[in-house]
């Protein structure tokens, strides 16, 4: 569905990712509730639920707010300044399992 161009780089309870697409969400179609799934080095999952998303949102990009962060860990377990391992990256994968129905008429 498309690739990581940014995310939240602070340990947050809510974060925000934007991704590329090559797919574009469908009009009208409610991301709320749904899970962004990134690709990621396997040590940890990197699946967000989506809170929300920016109004901002165009149709080749979609800025998403998740429950959780993108942090995985201190760098430095023992000295904190030292920064974040993240459990994304950009350019990373990620999709957006969408559900769909057909009716036959």
């Amino acid at each position: 569905m498309g690739t990581v161009v940014d995310y939240s780089r602070e340990l947050a309870e809510e974060s925000l990712i934007t991704l590329s697409l090559s797919t574009p969400v469908p009009p009208g179609y409610n991301l709320v509730g749904k899970y962004v799934y990134v690709e990621n080095d396997g040590q940890r999952n990197a699946a967000y639920e989506i809170m929300g998303v920016n109004a901002a949102t165009t149709a080749s990009s979609l800025t998403i707010r998740l429950r959780g962060s993108t942090v995985r860990s201190y760098v430095d377990d023992v000295n904190p300044a030292s920064g974040y391992v993240y459990d994304v990256t950009t350019g990373a994968g990620a999709r957006i399992p969408i559900l769909r129905s057909w009716t036959t008429e």
